[in-house]
């Protein structure tokens, strides 16, 4: 090997590992005056604080409350700024309320070695309209964390892939998990198949008048008679929707639930309002999922 190729070789895997691990990254846009250009962390009273927020302008703060002021920031000037946290900030939830309609994006969830994870998500992002993806990486959850529910619920994302569940065997609760998000059109294949806890699915993907259903999002082929087998199961209101006239997104296909083996399960109204026009495979669901 050349004495060039292998200099070029030992700057590539420098260069790699120059490559900044990010902590809890998102994406936030203000304009107007100076309440428009203020935010507010959605902390939560969950855990221990002790973080550093990086809030995109050049100025930093540490945090060691949920409820700090420091917690509050007023940007000088209009524009959209990435705020990074690095630590242990364990709480987050909008609520649908606060500055939700500020915040764009999440970049990154974080790398381990930068953020401490979450104890609390519950509606975490819920009513963030403008939130436009979930980002890179997975969840970062620490062992509490069993709960998701309503995350992502009437948030503007248009996909939903399964890498950002990877952190999440032992999560029970999915309960409006990305309910009623307007846009919401593409999910992976194999979205929560690595939820292998999780009891609680009910409303997961409710009102998704856009979204393509895809059949193996809860299991591979052929464990039907095993994923569920040792579980309490809730679908109740999984995938409903408005109506079949409202649905202006691709054809999908149903996973085929009920010919799963469960301990026990709540079926009620799952497919409510879904027709052949929705569902490639609408004739073979019974009467009770719908």
């Amino acid at each position: 090997m050349s004495l060039l190729l292998n200099l070029a070789l030992l700057q590539q895997q420098a260069n790699i590992r120059m490559v900044p691990k990010p902590g809890f990254t998102t994406q936030w846009t203000v304009s107007g005056d100076t309440i428009a250009r203020t935010i507010t962390l959605p902390l939560t009273d969950h855990g221990t604080y002790n973080c550093t927020v990086y809030w995109g302008d050049g100025s930093s703060v540490q945090l060691t409350a949920y409820n700090d002021d420091n917690r509050i920031h007023t940007y000088q000037a209009n524009g959209t700024y990435q705020l990074e946290i690095i630590g242990e900030c364990p709480g987050w939830s909008f609520n649908n309320a606060g500055d939700r309609l500020k915040i764009s994006n999440i970049i990154h969830w974080g790398d381990a070695s930068k953020f401490g994870g979450f104890a609390y998500l519950d509606n975490g992002f819920n009513g963030c309209s403008n939130l436009i993806s979930h980002g890179a990486g997975a969840i970062l959850r620490k062992a509490s964390c069993t709960s998701l529910q309503f995350l992502f619920m009437g948030t503007g994302i248009s996909t939903l892939q399964s890498s950002l569940l990877s952190n999440c065997a032992p999560v029970l609760n999915l309960q409006g998990f990305a309910a009623n998000c307007p846009i919401l059109e593409s999910i992976s294949d194999d979205l929560f198949r690595g939820c292998t806890s999780a009891t609680n699915f009910s409303q997961v993907l409710y009102w998704n008048q856009k979204l393509e259903l895809k059949p193996y999002i809860f299991y591979e082929s052929g464990q039907q008679s095993t994923v569920f087998a040792s579980r309490d199961m809730v679908f109740t209101f999984g995938f409903r929707l408005t109506s079949p006239s409202a649905f202006i997104g691709v054809k999908g296909t149903a996973p085929e639930l009920w010919n799963c083996t469960f301990k026990s399960v709540s079926t009620y109204r799952c497919f409510a309002n879904h027709a052949t026009t929705t569902l490639n495979n609408y004739a073979s669901i019974p009467a009770n999922w719908k």
